[in-house]
């Protein structure tokens, strides 16, 4: 794989992860990735560059394929990589993949905004699950109350289920959070056309 492509996968998961626990990287794969150069070629990277590699999913599935099999162990500080490797198997159409590593994800850190949102939304694009997709995005709310996102999410997951009341009210909340976001628009509307 190229080194550049790996690179950008690793260190944008570590990056993205520092805010909500900056020790999640397993000593041995950070070692690794220092001794291949990722940590430098990822720091080189201009927006330009970077941009088009993070929507190269079917590559990222492989570079956390890798890190994977790095770790002997995965354990509570992995929950962020598990998180970035289900999204790249999500958006690569392999759901029971993408699904394994959310939840995963959750036996590490069972109230993690951002993974109890991603499985929860795609649960009621799916359609299942509804009731526990509702609960885990309401738990979501609770922990990230001001993200449109997850707001959004709350939203949907009232109007898939007949809620529609309910559902317009959070998603007019999530639009005056993030005002021209044409997902959270269109829910909005679709919650308005009922």
């Amino acid at each position: 794989m190229n080194l550049r492509l790996a690179a950008f996968f690793f260190c944008a998961a570590v990056t993205a992860s520092q805010a909500q626990s900056p020790s999640w990287v397993d000593p041995a794969l950070l070692a690794a990735a220092k001794a291949e150069g990722a940590l430098t070629v990822y720091g080189s990277m201009n927006e330009q560059e970077a941009l088009p590699l993070w929507k190269r999913f079917e590559e990222a599935t492989k570079a956390y394929n890798d890190a994977k099999a790095r770790i002997p162990a995965l354990g509570k500080e992995h929950w962020p990589m598990l998180y970035a490797s289900g999204i790249a198997f999500e958006r690569t159409k392999q759901w029971d993949k993408a699904e394994a590593d959310f939840l995963k994800a959750l036996e590490f850190d069972p109230e993690q905004p951002y993974v109890l949102n991603y499985l929860g939304y795609s649960w009621v694009e799916q359609g299942k699950n509804l009731d526990k997709a509702r609960g885990m995005i309401e738990l979501a709310v609770k922990k990230r109350p001001r993200d449109g996102y997850i707001i959004d999410s709350l939203g949907w997951v009232l109007y898939r289920t007949g809620y529609y009341v309910e559902a317009v009210e959070g998603l007019e909340r999530a639009v005056e959070l993030l005002p021209g976001d044409p997902v959270l628009l269109d829910h909005l509307g679709d919650a308005y056309w009922q």
